[in-house]
């Protein structure tokens, strides 16, 4: 009885001595980006690697997270006034595939790539906590810039930073 408590003991001494690499840490800026991006209302994966050579703004949301419904609709309007330019949204959702389901019916005329977080694997990919939270891709597939929450202020920098990669 006593060698399986020193047993547990050591594991877990080992588990913290030595975490996981990354795991629910956000990569960081200039690494490359994550390519799991969810899957679409029907199941297909949503790869980064398929976006190479785009601008990618990725954003982590919920419908009942009120600033995400906020910052949903500036990014549509990004989407279809930048998207000739190379730009491409993408939103992932952290809510369950019904609710998905739900949600896409209405939004059935945005231009944007939406996504489920399966299982919350994206989400960890990315390090995402809190939501809203934005991940901006370069053309390089490099992770350029990272917004969490939203805050109108930020505005005008995200539209500088967009439009520096749109055009570098």
């Amino acid at each position: 009885m006593r060698t399986h408590h020193l047993a547990t003991g050591l594991a877990f001494l080992m588990l913290m001595a030595f975490p996981p690499c990354f795991a629910g840490k956000a990569p960081p800026i200039g690494a490359p980006v994550p390519d799991n991006l969810g899957e679409t209302l029907d199941k297909q994966p949503v790869v980064a690697s398929a976006y190479l050579g785009k601008v990618v703004v990725i954003s982590f949301w919920a419908s009942w997270c009120a600033p995400c419904r906020k910052e949903l609709p500036v990014l549509e309007q990004l989407q279809r006034t930048a998207a000739k330019d190379g730009l491409q949204v993408i939103a992932v959702n952290l809510e369950d595939a019904r609710t998905f389901r739900k949600l896409m019916a209405k939004l059935s005329e945005s231009q944007m790539t939406y996504s489920r977080n399966v299982r919350g694997k994206t989400s960890k990919l990315f390090g995402v906590d809190p939501i809203p939270h934005m991940v901006i891709v370069g053309r390089d597939g490099k992770i350029a810039r990272r917004y969490v929450g939203y805050d109108e202020k930020k505005l005008p920098e995200i539209v500088d930073v967009l439009n520096a990669l749109l055009i570098g």
